[in-house]
Parts: structure tokens; sequence; C-alpha cells
């Protein structure tokens, strides 16, 4: 039976690397981008946003469906805030997924710390950022 301490372990080759985090750049920016085809195709395939809802939740009664919108127009509120200057809400976010993981929302706060990863990364210790000196001043 092999160890995984026997394995062989690749040493790290920084243009893999950077290919590699492109290539997953492209992946979820592409994503995001058919998400919001498939948004549109929701909406022009009913007419209206209260349509659209109303054509989710056709049972719901009307006032309780309208609470829901309601709700949906703050969520979006809330997430178009941040998708303009993310990496100005990293702190924000940090808080939020802690929140969330304390609470048990253990998906929800994975989501929200794969959105901080991205727009926050941390370096591995003692690596120098382009622009840094790495003399404390």
């Amino acid at each position: 039976m092999t160890t995984d301490s026997l394995t062989p372990r690749p040493s790290f080759d920084e243009a893999v690397h950077t290919a590699d985090m492109s290539g997953a750049v492209m992946a979820a920016s592409s994503g995001d981008f058919i998400a919001g085809l498939l948004a549109y195709g929701q909406l022009a395939s009913v007419g209206s946003p209260r349509a659209l809802v109303a054509g989710l939740l056709p049972e719901m009664d009307p006032e309780r469906r309208q609470e829901v919108v309601d709700r949906l127009l703050a969520i979006g509120f809330h997430a178009g805030r941040l998708s303009v200057r993310p990496q100005f809400h990293g702190e924000d976010l940090a808080r939020v997924q802690g929140l969330l993981a304390r609470a048990g929302f253990q998906a929800m706060a994975g989501q929200v710390g794969r959105s901080l990863r991205t727009v926050a990364p941390t370096k591995p210790r003692g690596q120098q950022v382009d622009g840094e000196s790495g003399c404390e001043g």
C-alpha cells in the first residue's frame, strides 16, 4: 500500500500556476456571462420581472410573492454594490463568511469565501507582490 507521503510531488511551476489561474478566471468569467444570458432569456420569455416571479412561484399568495420580489431586489442591490469594486469589500466579505460559518451555513460560507479569495487573494508568506519593496517602513 502506497501512502501519500511516498508519492512524488511535482515541484511548483510558476508558468503552470499562472496558466491554471488564467484558465480558471476565464472559465468563471464565461460562466458568469452564460448566467447573464440565461437570466436575460428567463425575463425575455415572460416579458416583465413581475411575470417572471409569478411564473416561478405561481401557487404563492400574491402578497407573499411581492415580499419575495422585494427580498430578491434587496439581494440584487447588495450583490451589485459589491460587484462594482469587490476588492474594497474584503473585510465585509470575511465578516459575512464568518457569520455564515458560525451559524452552520457551510455551503454559503464557502461561496462567500470563494468570492473573497478571488477579490482579496492572500499571498504566501515572504512572497512579494509587484510594487512591494520587501522593506518595512
